[in-house]
């Protein structure tokens, strides 16, 4: 790992002026699943009438404090069948409470299952960005298209040594990107560090 370029690319790219608002949002997500994980531990389930508006925003709004879904769409009435079913939301709560990669892997293939079903496109994104939003141990780089450039960029110019995850899923190798950033940035807002990954997707592949 190339701590030094790391701490560089942090001072060069976090403003925290101009991501107070994305920060902000990002801690009330996290902050707002941390309610409904501390309501299951009670012993409460999720319920479709009255969680319906903190299901939309973990599920389908264009953004949720963490990630836009950018053209990753859930349509309405996949919406309203997903969140009416009690196996799905059982994926929901265990997700929330556990945020692991068997429970994310667990979700996403019933999700996709069921979306094959209705014959309409697979939306990964989302379902990836649902999963950043139950824990800090991932950052928020869902689009796994993007994820991959961002990846074998890391590894290109040395950032980061990926070789132990390389065969991996998203989740494994975000996990371990993030957890790397925290080792190099460890006196740094956790928030800020899970962005910086973005950040530096957005200057090598978008700000060109």
């Amino acid at each position: 790992m190339n701590i030094e370029k790391i701490q560089n690319l942090y001072s060069e790219l976090i403003d925290t002026a101009q991501l107070n608002e994305w920060q902000r949002g990002y801690r009330e997500t996290i902050n707002h699943v941390n309610i409904f994980r501390k309501k299951i531990e009670s012993g409460s389930k999720i319920n479709p009438d009255h969680d319906k508006e903190f299901l939309s925003k973990l599920l389908k709004d264009k953004t949720n404090g963490v990630a836009s879904r950018g053209q990753s769409t859930l349509k309405n009435d996949h919406f309203d069948l997903f969140i009416n079913n009690s196996n799905f939301l059982g994926l929901v709560e265990k997700l929330i409470l556990i945020p692991t990669h068997i429970n994310h892997l667990n979700f996403r293939s019933y999700c996709k299952e069921r979306l094959a079903e209705l014959k309409t496109t697979q939306v990964s994104l989302i379902f990836n960005r649902a999963t950043a939003s139950c824990t800090l141990d991932l950052c928020p780089v869902v689009d796994e298209l993007k994820f991959k450039k961002l990846f074998h960029y890391l590894r290109k110019q040395g950032l980061l040594n990926v070789s132990s995850v390389e065969n991996q899923d998203w989740y494994i190798q975000n996990k371990f990107i993030a957890e790397q950033f925290k080792i190099a940035l460890p006196n740094k807002d956790t928030y800020l560090t899970n962005i910086l990954p973005w950040l530096i997707y957005q200057k090598e592949f978008e700000n060109k």
